[in-house]
């Protein structure tokens, strides 16, 4: 079919829709959106909206369907959330007979870019730019809805690129339209990830200030992308966007996307699952920039020994002064999230409702710092303009329940604005005056059921029935305007001349509203540096006031960090199933690793509690070095700098390897990145091949990490061979999990004791499980007859196990990963230059 055969509309549509191919677009026809063609079909899909047809000057009728305008955002957020672009197309004039209105793109919500979403949500949807610099990829984050950016460079490795940005919750990636591939390919499988395009790489003049301070060329190549594609969708300039921050990892606890998803600190393991993570356990924030800020926190725990002392300190304040601590719940649940609300005003889409919260706010940010103000780690609070002056302008202004939208006026209160008190003044006298002309008329005329209407095509009348109209005499003055079938419609001069000041005053109040409105948030924009500022102090009080309810709440104590290598748990708790578990408390369990300690294998049954109290450890470092009190009697360990985990056995279903693939990968990734500071934790390291392949890797395992660095190491095993490895070492100890047994019945205690498992239970472990008698006394009698037989291990090395030049590897790696064929002579220039730093 060619598009000449159309209606004009539908050709204006298709013109518009030409450019539009990646968009559901939403074509604004009167007080609808209409869709059309296969954008229809797949929004009444997905939507669950009637699919109609509309002739449109071809002999088929095209499929269409629809939504009213006004609730619109519902629509969009749905569509976004599935993945889905939605390009809305406006009318730019008003309809006039005879002609096709004016229409164009307005805007383009994708699911990086939505503004619309809840003010309270806590999840942050991050968009991003990937930028391929041939030896390295450059990556830029913002979260559109409080406008926060951030960039980093990573290896050009996939499953680098992959797993920073599943670890930054990423809906959106912008890419060049000649990127790599295969690395494109990756990020498609990751799921609900849309992939978008932008080529143009030079960065506008308006966007400098945002980058100050920032020298890689890279980042600020990729920020380059993904402003210009912000700009080209959102059809504006995005002066919402904060100073950006560059994520330097070293300055933090470094743990891997692998580690934060094994010890499920923000997410679940499992996607589906509901089981409570770190962050929803600890999470007793007021506000939603106050759990994102917690949020950070956990993400990112600090190395900085002041700055953890610090929290600390604020945390041991909160709870000696527990009068305080109520008064500051009670004030910080007045706090709306100024973040996403300082966002909404620059970008110019804050309604009066957000107004409100923000007034709201402003009231009791003095409250919420002045709570502050004798807690001596924080005196930089003192410092924070609390905005008093902006707040004393704002309240009074707008009504108690505003409109949502400013389209039908009624937002500011009597006497905010003289002019407008005016124009209020003539359109309620002049709908009273209606009134009393209805009576009167009524009373002039004798026709009791007489009414005065309005509507838009004949402004106001007056309506007779059929069966009156003998009532209505020329001397009346009576104007027939209309014929309807049952009634006659009439006007007067009086009428006429009424309507006229009515509806003009009316419109001038609403113009004159949205004037005062749009001049109020010029006003408030000229403060959003200070309300940045202010939010950030205040979500930053509210993370430390849900970190002392929890410390406080559960009994935790204050951990000690010390100089030297040693780790002193004692009644060391798991925090959530501390919590959770409703028959018995949590079986509490120490850990002492003195400055020679360095690896505990640990040994005995499944169901035992293994991995429970290594994970329980790992939480408890993370939980100190947030500056959170911790769920122990005792709490003093070194500050580490990385924590490595491979606990739990899920494949890795995004590139497809097995679990003792990734098994391999995760313990490789330890052994070559650990220092003599960091915490490793391996889980039954080797279970997923053959038990003699097993064995082995995990005895060498053990071995290299002895010989080649300090890390304190935990390493839980079926393997009870390898307690012997105690014997042969200084630095290795053994610890097992204590339990009974009584006639072929195993009891667990869940404690954890020094010694060695001599078997592994797991017959006893099946009958628990029911498993028929028949199979659990046959394994019973196979069991016996391969205990017969002791296995030796110790093979002497005749020379040591030698610490692999990682920074040789990683120039070898770095080489494999370039991709030197597209590299021009500077960026070659550029790359060895990177290299020499190695």
């Amino acid at each position: 079919m060619e598009e000449k055969k159309y209606t004009p509309m539908m050709q204006q549509y298709l013109e518009v829709k030409k450019n539009l191919q990646d968009c559901i677009v939403f074509y604004r026809l009167g007080d609808f959106y209409e869709m059309f063609f296969d954008d229809a079909k797949t929004a009444s899909n997905e939507l669950d909206l009637v699919l109609t047809g509309r002739n449109a000057g071809v002999e088929e009728r095209i499929p269409m369907c629809g939504i009213p305008y006004h609730a619109a955002t519902g629509y969009i957020q749905r569509l976004t959330q599935k993945g889905y672009k939605v390009a809305i197309v406006e009318q730019l004039e008003d309809a006039s007979a005879g002609k096709i209105v004016k229409r164009d793109v307005v805007k383009i919500v994708t699911p990086g870019t939505i503004m619309e979403e809840a003010n309270e949500t806590k999840e942050g949807a991050y968009i991003a730019s990937v930028y391929d610099f041939k030896y390295g990829f450059a990556v830029t984050f913002c979260e559109m809805t409080c406008g926060e950016l951030s960039g980093k460079t990573i290896d050009r490795s996939l499953q680098s690129l992959q797993k920073t940005l599943l670890s930054m919750n990423v809906r959106e990636v912008v890419l060049q339209n000649f990127f790599d591939k295969k690395a494109e390919k990756m990020i498609d499988n990751l799921g609900l990830v849309t992939i978008s395009r932008e080529d143009n790489i030079v960065l506008k003049k308006e966007y400098f200030d945002l980058i100050q301070g920032i020298d890689d060329e890279h980042i600020k190549t990729s920020f380059a992308i993904l402003s210009n594609y912000l700009d080209n969708t959102q059809k504006r300039h995005m002066t919402h966007l904060g100073r950006m921050e560059l994520i330097q990892d070293e300055l933090f606890l470094q743990m891997d996307y692998s580690t934060k998803l094994n010890l499920e600190l923000i997410q679940p393991v499992r996607t589906n699952s509901k089981s409570e993570t770190l962050w929803s356990f600890m999470d007793h924030t007021r506000s939603s920039m106050g759990s994102r800020t917690l949020k950070k926190w956990i993400t990112y725990p600090l190395i900085d020994e002041d700055k953890i002392n610090q929290r600390l300190e604020a945390i041991e304040f909160l709870n000696f002064n527990f009068l305080l601590k109520d008064e500051l719940k009670e004030c910080l649940s007045h706090v709306y999230d100024m973040e996403r609300l300082s966002a909404k005003i620059a970008y110019g889409n804050a309604n009066p409702r957000d107004l409100l919260r923000l007034i709201s706010t402003l009231e009791y940010a003095p409250m919420v710092l002045d709570i502050f103000k004798d807690c001596p780690a924080y005196d930089e609070f003192k410092k924070v303009d609390v905005l008093t002056d902006l707040y004393e302008k704002l309240k009074d202004t707008i009504v108690e329940e505003p409109p949502v939208h400013m389209k039908d006026g009624g937002v500011f209160v009597d006497g905010y604005n003289e002019q407008l008190d005016e124009f209020r003044h003539i359109k309620n006298s002049g709908k009273q005056f209606i009134l009393d002309l209805e009576t009167k008329e009524r009373e002039r005329t004798g026709v009791s059921s007489l009414k005065i209407g309005y509507n838009r095509i004949f402004g106001y009348y007056i309506e007779v029935r059929k069966g009156n109209l003998s009532k209505i005499s020329d001397e009346l003055g009576y104007e027939r305007k209309q014929t309807l079938a049952n009634a006659e419609r009439f006007i007067t001069a009086e009428l006429k001349e009424k309507e006229d000041m009515i509806l003009h005053s009316e419109e001038k109040a609403i113009r004159l509203e949205n004037e005062l409105y749009q001049q109020l948030l010029e006003m408030i924009r000229m403060y959003l540096p200070k309300l940045n500022t202010l939010a950030k102090a205040i979500s930053c009080i509210d993370a430390l006031y849900a970190m002392s309810v929890v410390s406080a709440l559960h009994g935790y104590v204050r951990p000690k960090f010390t100089k030297e290598q040693k780790v002193t748990l004692v009644e060391n708790r798991h925090p959530i199933l501390d919590k959770t578990m409703k028959e018995k408390r949590y079986v509490a369990n120490d850990l002492v690793m003195n400055q020679e300690d360095q690896i505990m294998i640990i040994t005995g049954p499944n169901m035992g509690g293994k991995s429970t109290y290594m994970r329980q450890v790992a939480l408890t470092v993370i939980m100190a070095q947030i500056g959170c009190f911790v769920p122990a009697k005792v709490c003093e360990i070194p500050i580490f700098d990385k924590i490595f985990t491979r606990i739990g056995a899920s494949d890795d279903i995004m590139s497809g390897h097995s679990t003792f693939m990734v098994e391999m990968m995760e313990a490789n990734y330890a052994l070559q990145n650990a220092t003599d500071n960091s915490l490793i934790l391996f889980d039954e390291i080797g279970r997923g091949t053959s038990t003699y392949d097993g064995m082995s890797l995990a005895y060498a395992m053990l071995e290299y990490i002895h010989e080649n660095t300090k890390a304190k190491t935990l390493f839980s095993t079926h393997y009870h061979e390898l307690t012997s490895l105690e014997d042969k070492y200084p630095g290795i100890k053994n610890l097992t999990v204590d339990v009974e047994e009584e006639d072929d019945e195993v009891i667990f205690l869940y404690k954890i004791k020094e010694g060695r498992a001599d078997k592994s239970y797991g017959v006893n472990v099946a009958r628990l499980a029911k498993l028929p008698s028949a199979v659990l006394d046959r394994a019973t009698v196979i069991l016996s007859n391969i205990q017969k037989d002791d296995m030796d291990l110790h093979v002497e090395m005749k020379e040591s196990i030698q610490k692999e030049d990682t920074e040789a590897k990683r120039i070898v790696e770095l080489l494999d990963q370039a991709n030197v064929d597209q590299m021009t002579p500077l960026e070659a220039l550029n790359f060895l230059n990177e290299l020499k730093k190695h």
